[in-house]
């Protein structure tokens, strides 16, 4: 299957219904169930999409006072973090913003980027009345894309419309899920592979291809899955306090347990050993922290073995730049 990204996945947690919404009369008269991040992975799993890009939905956090829209916008930023974090496999988050209230929108904007790292900004068309043309909104314009996404208009008429209009290479794939019923959200990926309107490249790119060049870390994601590459993971020493893997590495490897040995030489650890020929590969493509070191020596000693090995240039790194050269002028 092709490299699917929902990039209309709302996460909707207790604190932002209940600061957004009225009780018995929710926005848009759709009563749903508890929000969860297992059920938003469930979903995932059902519904055959490899990663959702979370965002908060309709009112958004202005609801009238702009102190507690900065704060409510922080606090579900931090939230959309803290899922990524926990699975940056099947997760991206765009982040809210406390509009109209611009200045706090660019403050928001500017921790949401430098410091949680999220993947984007969602913007409504309008903010507790106030519409992004309004000039109090000029600064915050400037951030918009124009990229349109298939939930709820899926439809084979809307998808030769977006042909024509703007390209199907701006069209992105999206479920609005939960607030589509579950069951025809599911279907929202079986419809984009049904459709006699897409090409075999239009399919592929609407469902997840153009999302991974807008959000360049789903790239790694889509390229291992498309090749099927099996993965070893390793780490050392971190039991006695080394430093673990690079959480933006890690989360893509979620599934991949590390392997932590003693030696610095992945070759000689056994475990170590034992997953490599786990996998049936005689081509082994190497990223590692140090070339002259963790990559030189485990390259050395595959190539002896009679591997063929490929360092990632641009995937490891020497103490300088002459101890990088030379470390893989060893192996090359």
């Amino acid at each position: 299957m092709a490299f699917t990204v929902d990039v209309h996945h709302h996460i909707l947690p207790d604190f932002f219904f209940r600061a957004t919404n009225e009780g018995d009369q929710p926005v848009g008269g759709i009563a749903l169930p508890p929000w969860s991040r297992a059920s938003m992975l469930s979903f995932l799993d059902d519904a055959g999409i490899d990663v959702a890009i979370t965002s908060i939905s309709t009112p958004g956090v202005h609801t009238g006072d702009d102190t507690a829209a900065r704060a409510l916008a922080r606090r579900c930023n931090e939230l959309a973090a803290v899922v990524i974090r926990d699975r940056p496999d099947r997760f991206g988050g765009f982040a809210c913003l406390p509009l109209p209230d611009a200045d706090g929108a660019l403050a928001e904007l500017a921790y949401a980027f430098d410091d949680l790292r999220l993947d984007g900004v969602v913007l409504f068309s309008n903010a507790h009345g106030t519409y992004l043309g309004d000039p109090r909104c000029t600064a915050a314009e400037t951030f918009r894309r124009l990229y349109w996404d298939s939930a709820a208009s899926r439809g084979d008429p809307v998808l030769r419309m977006l042909r024509d209009v703007v390209g199907l290479d701006r069209v992105l794939f999206g479920t609005d899920y939960p607030y589509l019923r579950r069951d025809l959200a599911v279907s929202c990926r079986e419809h984009i592979e049904a459709s006699p309107e897409l090409t075999d490249g239009e399919r592929a790119a609407v469902l997840g291809a153009t999302a991974a060049t807008l959000i360049p870390r789903l790239a790694s994601l889509r390229v291992i899955k498309a090749f099927g590459l099996p993965v070893v993971h390793s780490t050392v020493n971190v039991a006695a306090g080394q430093g673990p893997t690079l959480p933006e590495l890690a989360g893509l490897l979620a599934e991949d347990k590390p392997l932590d040995r003693t030696t610095v030489n992945s070759w000689e650890d056994v475990e170590f050993l034992q997953a490599v020929r786990a996998t049936g590969r005689r081509k082994l493509i190497i990223c590692a922290l140090w070339t002259e070191v963790c990559m030189a020596f485990t390259a050395l000693d595959a190539l002896r073995d009679g591997y063929e090995v490929y360092p990632v240039v641009d995937a490891i790194a020497g103490t300088s730049p002459e101890a990088h050269r030379a470390g893989l002028e060893r192996v090359v």
